[in-house]
């Protein structure tokens, strides 16, 4: 599946659950960011990177879904069909806003400051 008949999958899933998908224009300088922003009933918000099936998450387009995770919010790449229904449950579960995962992630980032 080519990474347009995934985004209008993932179109066509969002819209029946009555979301909206709002696509990023490519930020200069910017590559390897998010594509999609998926609104959801409730204000579940998450950003999801478009990928080729089967192609592995370069370094940029990780680091950028790491800042987002590591900012609190909901964010994944995805490349397969068998994923969508996947990453709209997973931005329904508000897996950014679980307040111990936001205090896992300030713990590791001491510990990572105090190797330094």
């Amino acid at each position: 599946m080519t990474v347009e008949k995934l985004e209008m999958k993932l179109r066509q899933e969002v819209e029946n659950v009555a979301g909206q998908v709002f696509k990023l224009e490519s930020l200069g300088g910017h590559t390897g960011s998010v594509d999609l922003v998926i609104v959801l009933r409730g204000g579940h918000v998450g950003f999801v990177r478009l990928r080729e099936p089967d192609e592995r998450l370069n370094l940029k387009s990780g680091s950028s879904i790491y800042k987002l995770r590591e900012r609190g919010c909901t964010a994944c790449a995805v490349s397969r069909e068998d994923e969508v229904q996947r990453v709209i449950m997973y931005i329904l579960s508000d897996a950014g806003a679980d307040p111990c995962w936001q205090m896992f992630q300030m713990q590791e980032k001491r510990k990572k400051e105090e190797q330094l």
